[in-house]
């Protein structure tokens, strides 16, 4: 998957960074595309589903589900901040299990088993983009280091309590 990071225009009192993503082509459509942009927590952001022609076809305020999708996998509520395609449906839960099974409430994943939810939801979790925040994009999330290999953590010398006595008399 190819990604690309560009600063946009400030969302949040400072500028933000958007993450843009090229979703897998479904068969006979030409492939869209997703723009990301970390919320203030983990886990949140506003995400904006692309179409090949480069217009926002939809927005959604994106959060995932605590729990993932039941099964050791992980979940997605996207919120619709603009109408969309489906005029009928405020929010759709996209999710993914442990074993690459994904799914959706969208009519298009009920009619299709695919749809741009799941394939978005996937990219962020691929890109690692879903555990980023706003105030921070470029935190390390975790300890990629094996324990073995990490140093010893180095303590600053104290004196002892014997140096401590003698230079208090």
């Amino acid at each position: 998957m190819t990604s690309y990071a560009t600063e946009t225009t400030p969302v949040q009192p400072a500028a933000a960074l958007t993450f843009t993503e090229v979703l897998p082509a479904a068969p006979g459509v030409r492939p869209a595309a997703l723009r990301w942009t970390p919320g203030r927590m983990v886990g949140t952001g506003l995400l904006c589903i692309q179409t090949p022609a480069g217009r926002c076809n939809c927005e959604y305020l994106a959060v995932e589900l605590p729990g993932g999708d039941g099964r050791g996998g992980r979940a997605a509520l996207f919120a619709k901040t603009t109408p969309g395609s489906d005029a009928e449906a405020d929010s759709y839960t996209a999710t993914v299990s442990r074993d690459g099974r994904g799914g959706c409430e969208c009519r298009g994943f009920l009619r299709h088993g695919h749809c741009k939810h799941e394939a978005a939801l996937r990219a962020l979790l691929a890109n690692g983009w879903m555990d980023l925040h706003l105030s921070n994009p470029d935190a390390d999330t975790g300890c990629t280091e094996p324990i073995e290999d990490q140093p010893e953590p180095v303590r600053p010398a104290r004196p002892s309590w014997m140096d401590r006595a003698e230079a208090a008399v």
